[in-house]
């Protein structure tokens, strides 16, 4: 991907704590750990910081830990690495940022679903703070967001995938079962993406 757009695909130094630094001296991400690094090293990744990404995040978080409420408790659902996201998309004028937190999405897509979602997750009905939220959807107003789900998608359709499809010989309908594969994938990992979105795109991608 970064070879056929020409731009830079870059992670901010918060995240690469999270998905270096820490599991690096683990078990189990370990090797994941060790693959991205190697992205790093082959320049395929820029990991970018300044204080002005760390300024905003920190203000960013603030203000979307503060949106949402249950009696007098803020409810702090966002974390420090995607708000430095976000931030480092603002500050460099970035033309999307991949993020695949569900409530990140819709905080800035559909606000008052979060509203529903939690509700029927607590068993309590949270209040918004309006202002606070017009707040941080002023600061990101213009920001795309897009989910892995996505780029795996389109990587998917200009053939990058192409060499993963296995002889039909092996398995009846493998571009289909690819394409399921990968979502699937990435769904287990965190991806915000739904089993219903997984089967339409399976539908349309799988022919």
């Amino acid at each position: 991907l970064k070879q056929r757009f020409k731009g830079d695909f870059c992670i901010t130094k918060a995240v690469y704590g999270e998905i270096i630094s820490y599991p690096l001296h683990t078990k189990k991400f370990k090797l994941e750990a060790f693959q991205v690094l190697h992205l790093i090293n082959e320049g395929v990744l820029k990991v970018v910081d300044s204080p002005a990404i760390a300024q905003r995040a920190s203000s960013l978080m603030e203000t979307a830990n503060h949106t949402y409420s249950v009696g007098d408790h803020p409810l702090a659902m966002f974390h420090y690495a995607e708000m430095t996201v976000l931030a480092a998309c603002v500050e460099l004028k970035a033309e999307a940022a991949v993020v695949d937190e569900k409530m990140t999405r819709i905080v800035l897509e559909n606000p008052g679903r979060i509203i529903r979602v939690l509700a029927k997750r607590m068993h309590h009905k949270p209040s918004m703070d309006g202002a606070r939220l017009e707040a941080l959807q002023a600061e990101l107003r213009g920001l795309r967001i897009i989910r892995s789900s996505e780029l795996a998608t389109i990587a998917y359709e200009l053939g990058m995938l192409r060499h993963y499809i296995p002889d039909p010989s092996v398995m009846p309908q493998p571009k289909a079962e690819l394409i399921d594969a990968i979502l699937w994938g990435l769904k287990l990992n965190g991806c915000a993406i739904s089993e219903k979105e997984i089967k339409q795109v399976v539908k349309i991608e799988g022919k």
